[in-house]
């Protein structure tokens, strides 16, 4: 049995709709954000991580007042 870092993370749930969005069998891009609060904010220390599906992350950016500045790779990251 594997336990803290050794761990292996069987499936990646998108935490907006739910669906695995990456697993043991299948892979599908997503997006992961984690953010470390520093002191003066209301989360003091705290790390906050998540990830979002394709789907869900188009239908976030569609609503920015600023739209995301979008560049074209000539290659595969």
């Amino acid at each position: 049995m594997m336990t803290g870092e050794n761990k292996i993370k069987a499936e990646v749930k998108c935490n907006q709709c739910g669906q695995v969005i990456q697993s043991v069998s299948a892979y599908e891009e997503y997006l992961e954000i984690s953010k470390s609060w520093g002191y003066f904010s209301k989360k003091d220390l705290q790390t906050h991580t998540f990830q979002l599906c394709e789907t869900c992350y188009d239908d976030l950016i569609k609503n920015f007042i600023i739209p995301i500045e979008v560049k074209k790779n000539n290659e595969a990251i």
